[in-house]
């Protein structure tokens, strides 16, 4: 019994791992994550197909039994990316809007106090996630979220409030 709970245990610590990296690598991108869901399910199966043909002779068959843990560690991590590269979005995003409160909008209005209106454009202190605008009297600023396209979370000065419009991609 302890070795099928120690079997299991290394077959999702190594799912979790393998998402996660696939989530840092993806970067929460849908399409990067589908191709990445397919190597996966690839390279699963190539695993799978050598542990089976190394299954027949004794001295191999450790090794076969190996590899086949790994394929199914390889094959779990797959949908595993999709809720790993949803976390990073989530933390990006947070990180954001966590620098527009602490940095950026205090910034601009200590402009705005000194020079009576918004800069029109910024300089290069901020992400290069943002977009900016500005007609002097307010500003905006967005992010896209990339693991949804459409989505736009918006900062706007006038009400001191983030808010998210989703419009449907075209491609």
């Amino acid at each position: 019994m302890k070795a099928r709970i120690r079997y299991i245990l290394e077959v999702l610590g190594g799912a979790a791992a393998l998402a996660v990296l696939g989530a840092a690598i993806t970067h929460g991108v849908y399409s990067a994550q589908m191709t990445w869901m397919g190597c996966a399910v690839g390279a699963a199966f190539a695993l799978l197909v050598t542990a089976g043909l190394l299954q027949p002779w004794r001295r191999t068959r450790v090794f076969g039994a190996r590899l086949g843990q790994c394929a199914l560690a390889v094959l779990l991590s797959a949908p595993l990316t999709l809720v790993a590269g949803r976390g990073a979005v989530r933390l990006d995003l947070w990180r954001v809007k966590r620098y527009v409160a602490t940095e950026l909008a205090p910034q601009l209005e200590r402009d705005r106090t000194a020079r009576g209106v918004y800069p029109a454009k910024l300089e290069r202190r901020a992400l290069h996630q943002l977009s900016y605008q500005s007609d002097g009297r307010t500003f905006e600023l967005s992010v896209m979220d990339p693991g949804v396209c459409g989505r736009v979370a918006t900062y706007s000065s006038a009400t001191r409030q983030w808010s998210e419009t989703n419009s449907p991609c075209w491609y």
